[in-house]
């Protein structure tokens, strides 16, 4: 036992002794492995005050507008051809989710002729024309069952006499559709809402920041701030076209530079790379002493806010309602078409004409109601998109070209007015 105390304190005395001597190297000390810095080709392009613009020399606010008028009145003038089909047609458009709503529009829409309105247009409904192939099966079925109802009631009833299909049944796996349809409706609808509400956002990010760079960029760098306003102005065509697979090389090669073009055109995601150019501008005027902490602040804020609302957008577009939920609901809802037809008829209550109709109208509300649902599910297919993407670039360009009045620094003395020219976008 004495032996044992005497070994457990030598080592104690051992481990002190040593720990006087015992150092954790600074890791500025420690020897920094030389490994060759790699820099990718798709690099941002090299800040220059001199911007490279399509138009020989320097940039210019004419050339700015002049380059935003080619996109609104060429490029994308007319209607918007990556709609689905159903809304393409003009009849059938004027009340619809793809269009920015005015208050004449609402006027008309809130017409006490309303529901006469709707039954007249039947023929052009746009729902009716997407549930006519489902439609027109049920209605063949319906015809079928009536038809040899009779010869198949009563082969089967020699055998089962008590065979018969009440509408009670039915009755309790309709409740269950409609509650399925219900849900699913809330939940399609929230994700129209949402992705409207995302655009919106950006709508009003957008032109704020284009506010706080002509204020503060534009007068002490001309060039630096019309190179950020050229990258803002179509940030939201550049997000339309992510979500609705369209070509846009036209866009970047007639707003930026050719280097600039190219460097978007190169990356995955070009909306955010526009957002990054900017941010790369942001960051260059601040290091130059040249751009003030507030609206370095303000930008980098809303900066950040584009790019949450950016992934937030690809965050609806990739994640559908779980399509468990959906399969179970058209199974149930195939079930219940199938047989309302069959029990109607046993049912003798009504003629078979009757019976028709009465199968075709309810298969028309409930294959609208999760025709809908399918519709507004993925809601970049029918926000107005290019509509809300003009009115980004317009407010950005707004800030710009309609510049307010220069502040003469006296009292009760305002600038002299100037005639004003409606700019070349509008």
């Amino acid at each position: 036992m004495t032996m044992h105390l005497l070994l457990v304190s030598a080592n104690v005395l051992l481990f002190i002794s040593s720990a006087g001597s015992f150092s954790v190297p600074n890791s500025s000390t420690l020897p920094v492995p030389s490994v060759p810095v790699q820099i990718p080709s798709d690099k941002l392009p090299i800040l220059n005050t001199d911007a490279d613009t399509n138009v020989p020399g320097e940039d210019s606010i004419d050339k700015f507008e002049k380059d935003m008028a080619k996109i609104v009145h060429e490029l994308r003038a007319g209607p918007d051809t990556t709609l689905p089909a159903a809304y393409k047609r003009e009849k059938s458009t004027r009340f619809s989710y793809t269009n920015i709503w005015t208050a004449e529009t609402w006027e008309a829409y809130n017409s006490p002729w309303r529901y006469w309105r709707s039954l007249v247009c039947v023929r052009n409904s746009r729902l009716l024309r997407l549930i006519a192939p489902q439609l027109s099966v049920l209605v063949l079925w319906s015809i079928m069952t009536l038809s040899a109802g009779h010869l198949l009631r009563k082969a089967l009833l020699l055998k089962f006499e008590r065979l018969i299909i009440p509408l009670t049944p039915l009755g309790l796996i309709l409740s269950f559709v409609a509650a399925l349809l219900t849900l699913r409706a809330n939940n399609a609808l929230t994700r129209l809402f949402t992705g409207r509400a995302a655009w919106g956002r950006l709508l009003s990010l957008t032109r704020d920041t284009a506010q706080v760079l002509a204020t503060y960029v534009y007068p002490v760098d001309p060039q630096m701030g019309l190179l950020c306003a050229r990258h803002l102005a179509i940030i939201g065509w550049l997000t339309k076209t992510r979500f609705r697979e369209e070509n846009d090389e036209d866009i970047t090669s007639a707003a930026l530079s050719r280097s600039d073009a190219f460097f978007v055109q190169s990356q995955r995601k070009k909306a955010p790379a526009c957002i990054m150019r900017i941010r790369q501008a942001v960051a260059h005027l601040s290091k130059k002493g040249r751009l003030g902490q507030t609206p370095q602040l303000i930008l980098e804020t809303s900066l950040q806010e584009m790019n949450h609302l950016y992934g937030q957008c690809e965050g609806l577009l990739s994640s559908p309602m779980e399509p468990l939920y959906t399969t179970n609901t058209s199974r149930l809802l195939v079930f219940y078409l199938m047989f309302l037809p069959i029990a109607l008829q046993m049912l003798n209550v009504m003629a078979p004409v009757g019976t028709v109709l009465v199968t075709t109208a309810v298969g028309y509300a409930m294959l609208g109601m999760d025709e809908i649902t399918h519709q507004i599910e993925q809601p970049f297919r029918v926000i107005p998109m290019q509509q809300l993407s003009t009115r980004i670039l317009s407010d950005v360009c707004d800030a710009f070209v309609c510049a307010p009045p220069v502040l003469t620094g006296s009292v009760g003395k305002d600038s002299p007015q100037k005639e004003f020219r409606k700019p070349a976008y509008w």
